[in-house]
């Protein structure tokens, strides 16, 4: 069977015809419904007909209306013949008329003869019966005569018409044969068109073959020129890197000098204070002593130094204040603190900076924690006096409110279980602190507070019942005057104690400006400030910097001061404590010794200095030279080979690059052997005269490749087909991009399978699809299923089509493989024949987006 024959087939069988894009099918209307056509298809933008064996072009529009001008001249030339003969037909009608018409004046004119003959007759039979009689047979005899002439006449004419029919049938009959005659003769030219059309494709083809050798010769001449400046490259760097360690061992020589020039002063500081000993400045408390040494006079105002004062630093003398070593420090710590800052008063200690609420002022809590795994249906209960929450450990995921996840060790176990009153309770906030609070659990506790604080004592309290009671611990605050984490802990109680187990709490009406609070697990301090209305941190990251010295003594920052170990304020003056006597701070704020080094030693010392650092930046200088110096060399030589078309190379790696913008006037060289699958690069927003060149290598080994998409505009390939996005790979291979006013334009390519269009992959039996596969589904044999990738990225497609029109028999299975379908968490069934679909991966929510 023909195509044509079928398209005459087809014909006879609908009264109208249309294309379907929803289903991909063309239909036919045969009077009360459509029905696909099964030997006609709509094929990437071609109709095609199967001619009992494979899928051929039908004719195109020229064409048809080619073969429509031609019908349109026969049928001129058929109406011409027909309104011939129908004016023939039509002076034959008149003629016959004329003669009818004759036949009846005529018989009208012998009727009237007759009646006057009748009349004369009537008249002469009355004379003579005989006679008339007579003229009776006559006149019959003649009206016979008359009557079998007119019968002649109508026969004659009859078989004239007759005739003439039979004319114009053999006029529609060569008609006919014509217009057959004419319609094998346009298939004649069709075939004749499509032959020429293949020969002209074949030149085409090996025409692109040549181009395809050209191209990836020049690529060859141009790897080596790469490789070229490659070696060049790495032979600077060489250069570079000998230059950088002639100057580093020049620094490091340098150093080696200005240490040395360090040391021999030390040592001269330390003979002049020996020296400075043995000239009589007597041991004891508030010594004052005066002397020369080598002629220079030398003035001391401190008696000997105790173990209190470090003088580590030469000829300056500075007082040694041991770390804090007890919590009792903490207390004076922040006391001393707040007194020099503000003169804030330090309250009672608090777990966490979650209790200070700036609306609510000092939250109670409680704190729990587990030394072992709880059992499944373990419980927590937290009460007060009118809300009652009962927390259930449970195996598994948490399906309910008020369940925690029993989490495989104590830590996140308790950290669960914080989760979920935070998640479920309407009284209740909770923490789980690892660090900070360890004194009291090594493996972390969780503190328990109240969301909103009131007057009086805490009703809340915590208990609970588990398999084993003794593996759930707390700690009670009630009746204690701070939070502390030498509180003892003890075991969950197994009922209600009826009355409240939290520490302190406080309104925020109750508050006084100023007060202060130390955090234990934070271990920062914090402030009530009433004109702020808000807590404010004195210590911890975000606090006050430590103290620094200013002119006339203003304090900027904070600063410490420990009785313990010889520091004290008084009134707000500072006093040191040395040899249990009590010594003021002069005016001047200072302990001094005067300095009998001259200034000549330390200003050669700087000279030398400042001589090395002039050196080391003439070098560094010198060097940044010679680097700019190679850049440009290597810049003009890449110019000169042509590489990248003048774009700046940018290498790269498949990691690095992978779902970024790409930027304009690039050539991105991009080694893919790190690469553990296909990655995805997005062309920037449609703008004049853009041009980015992407170049894969380091791949021929894993196979991935590198997807390029656009913005908001199509990508263009050779053949003109407008695209979503290309794919380069899986062998080294590049493309370049230009960008017109509206569209991206592939100019440029070499190497590997460069479009997704380009390749399809043809299974008969169930399989694992790759981003970017185009694969085409014969279900002839059997159904299967085509499983979708397991880990997409946003972008990467699949294409999937029926090429055997058999799926609506054996239905194809498109298999999600973990993500949504359309938004669904169901596999997608293709089951009408020819159907093209391709599935674009959006994100989680949406998952796998099929598309036509």
């Amino acid at each position: 069977m023909t195509v044509k024959s079928e398209l005459d087939r087809q014909r006879l069988s609908y009264i109208a015809f249309k294309y379907d894009s929803g289903s991909g099918t063309f239909q036919g209307y045969d009077g009360s419904t459509w029905k696909i056509i099964d030997k006609v298809r709509y094929n990437v933008g071609v109709f095609e007909g199967w001619n009992g064996t494979s899928w051929v072009a039908l004719p195109t529009a020229a064409d048809l209306n080619t073969e429509i001008t031609a019908r349109l001249n026969a049928d001129s030339t058929l109406q011409a013949n027909l309104d011939a003969e129908i004016t023939a037909r039509t002076d034959t009608d008149s003629t016959l008329q004329a003669n009818i018409d004759a036949e009846i004046t005529a018989r009208t004119d012998a009727d009237s003869t007759l009646q006057t003959n009748l009349n004369t007759e009537i008249t002469a039979r009355l004379d003579a019966d005989s006679t008339l009689q007579a003229n009776i047979d006559a006149e019959i005899t003649a009206r016979l005569d008359a009557d079998s002439t007119l019968q002649t006449n109508v026969d004659a004419e009859i078989t004239a018409r007759t005739d003439a029919d039979s004319t114009l049938q053999t006029n529609l009959n060569t008609e006919i044969t014509a217009r057959l005659d004419a319609d094998s003769t346009l298939q004649t030219n069709i075939d004749v068109e499509t032959t020429a059309r293949a020969d002209t494709d074949s030149t085409l083809q090996a025409n692109i073959d040549a181009e395809i050798t050209a191209r990836l010769d020049a690529d060859s001449t141009l790897q080596t020129n790469v490789d070229a400046e490659i070696t060049a490259r790495t032979d600077a760097d060489s250069t570079l890197q000998t230059n950088l360690n002639t100057e580093i061992t020049a620094r490091l020589d340098a150093d080696s000098t200005l240490q040395s020039n360090i040391d021999a002063e030390v040592t001269a500081r330390t003979d002049a204070d020996s020296t400075i000993n043995a000239v009589g400045i007597a041991s004891g408390n508030g010594v004052t002593a005066s002397g020369t040494i080598g002629g220079d006079d030398l003035s001391v105002e401190l008696g000997a130094l105790t173990a209190d004062w470090d003088a580590t630093g030469g000829n300056s003398f500075y007082i040694s204040v041991a770390t804090p070593s007890s919590p009792a420090h903490a207390t004076t710590k922040a006391y001393v603190d707040q007194l020099a800052i503000t003169g804030g008063v330090v309250r009672e200690a608090v777990l966490l900076t979650e209790q200070l609420d700036n609306t609510d002022g000092i939250n109670a809590a409680e704190v729990v924690f587990f030394n072992a795994e709880p059992a499944a249906n373990d419980t927590v209960v937290i009460k007060n006096a009118s809300v009652t929450e009962t927390y259930t450990f449970v195996s598994g995921a948490e399906a309910n409110p008020f369940e925690v996840s029993i989490g495989g060790t104590p830590a996140t176990t308790m950290t669960n279980l914080a989760q979920a009153i935070n998640d479920d309770s309407v009284a209740w906030d909770a923490k789980y602190a690892a660090n900070g609070l360890d004194s009291i659990n090594a493996n972390g506790v969780v503190v328990v507070y109240e969301q909103a604080s009131a007057s009086g004592d805490s009703a809340s309290r915590i208990y609970g019942t588990w398999a084993t009671q003794a593996n759930c611990q707390v700690v009670q605050y009630n009746g204690t005057v701070q939070y502390t984490t030498e509180k003892a802990a003890v075991q969950l109680p197994s009922s209600d104690p009826a009355a409240g187990r939290f520490g302190f709490r406080r309104q925020q009406t109750a508050l006084i400006n100023g007060e202060i609070h130390l955090a234990l697990e934070q271990d920062v301090l914090q402030s009530w400030n009433d004109d702020a209305t808000a807590w404010l941190s004195l210590s911890g990251s975000g606090s006050l910097p430590d103290a620094t010295s200013g002119s006339g003594g203003d304090i900027k920052g904070k600063v410490t001061f420990d009785s313990d170990l010889g520091l004290e304020v008084n009134s707000g003056v500072a006093k040191v404590k040395v040899d249990t006597t009590t010594i003021d701070f002069d005016g001047t704020g200072q302990l001094n010794v005067v300095d009998y080094v001259s200034a000549t030693s330390v200003n050669a010392e700087i000279t030398a200095r400042a001589t090395a650092d002039s050196t080391l930046q003439a070098n560094i200088n010198t060097e940044i030279t010679a680097r700019l110096d190679a850049d440009s060399t290597l810049q003009s030589q890449i110019d000169a080979l042509g590489g990248g078309g003048g774009l700046e190379i940018v290498a790269t790696t498949a990691a690095a690059i992978n779902t970024t913008t790409l930027a304009d006037q690039r050539h991105y060289l991009i080694n893919m052997a790190a690469a553990t699958a296909d990655i995805l690069v997005h062309l920037p927003a449609i703008a004049t005269k853009q041009n980015i060149k992407v170049e894969v290598y380091n791949n021929s080994s894993n196979g991935y490749r590198c997807a390029v998409d656009t913005t908001g505009a199509e990508l263009i390939i050779y053949d003109g087909t407008g695209y979503d996005s290309v794919l380069i790979g899986p062998l080294e291979s590049w493309i370049e991009f230009a960008s017109n006013d509206t569209n991206w334009v592939a100019e440029d390519a070499v190497g590997g399978t460069v479009f997704a269009t380009v390749g399809v992959v043809f299974k008969t039996t169930s399989y694992l699809a790759a981003a970017w596969d185009d694969i085409g589904a014969d279900t002839t044999s059997a159904a299967f299923t085509i499983t979708l990738p397991v880990s997409p990225v946003a972008g990467q497609t699949v294409r999937i089509r029926d090429v055997a029109g058999n799926a609506a028999t054996n239905n194809i299975t498109v298999a999600r493989n973990g993500k949504n379908i359309a938004g669904a968490s169901a596999d997608f069934t293709i089951d009408l024949n020819w159907l093209d679909i391709t599935f674009v991966y959006y994100n989680s929510t949406v998952g796998w987006a099929p598309v036509k």
